[in-house]
């Protein structure tokens, strides 16, 4: 599995999330932690 590092397009906040990708396809997102 990969973890990608991207950044929620819902609103303007600028939230991050973990995304973790197998196969091409997102198998679960997860908050990321840190700074926007």
């Amino acid at each position: 599995m990969k973890k990608v590092t991207t950044v929620c397009p819902y609103c303007a906040a600028g939230c991050k999330l973990r995304l973790l990708v197998e196969d091409g396809r997102i198998v679960r997102a997860e908050a990321a932690m840190g700074k926007k």
